[in-house]
């Protein structure tokens, strides 16, 4: 007897816990008479973006040390 009672108010408890983490769930849920407005994404400054004349030069300056570095010779030693 004890043990199906204790198993019993396990039970109870689990169920009362899972009933309590619901509730923060049920306050969230409108009715129907709350007039709900689509919600939009915010729109971003507005920015004086022009050229991207930095960015491309760093990149034609980068692929210029890419390739000079690849045409430089390896210095390799015999290893007898």
């Amino acid at each position: 007897m004890p043990k199906t009672l204790s198993r019993l108010v396990c039970v109870g408890l689990c169920a009362l816990g899972a009933a309590a983490m619901s509730a923060p769930a049920l306050a969230q849920s409108t009715s129907g008479t709350r007039k709900v407005e689509p919600l939009t994404p915010p729109t971003p400054p507005p920015t004086n973006a022009g050229t991207p004349w930095m960015p491309m030069i760093t990149m034609f300056v980068l692929l210029a040390i890419i390739v000079g570095v690849n045409f430089l010779p390896s210095k390799r030693g015999h290893q007898d």
